[in-house]
């Protein structure tokens, strides 16, 4: 309701399932601007468990090369250390 507005006019109110006011809907801009965010956020989100998961997946890969390299190190290492002459 604006102010100035004369006594007996009609005025649109808002309810909700209630009956208690509330404010108007949002307007078209409004709601463009939060479906913008909500995508840009799920964008984010899903780009960071792509993230996320690429690095669990070389941490396995290198600690599985690791474990390699040692397994293969405890059979070649003592060969280091023998004289061939």
């Amino acid at each position: 309701m604006n102010a100035g507005t004369a006594a007996g006019s009609a005025v649109t109110v808002w309810t909700d399932g209630r009956g208690h006011l509330v404010s108007g809907p949002i307007s078209s801009a409004e709601a463009a601007a939060r479906v913008g965010l909500a995508g840009a956020g799920a964008g984010l989100v899903d780009g960071l468990l792509i993230l996320a998961a690429g690095r669990m997946v070389r941490l396995r890969i290198e600690r599985q090369a690791t474990d390699q390299w040692a397994v293969e190190w405890d059979r070649m290492g003592p060969q280091w250390g023998r004289r061939t002459s």
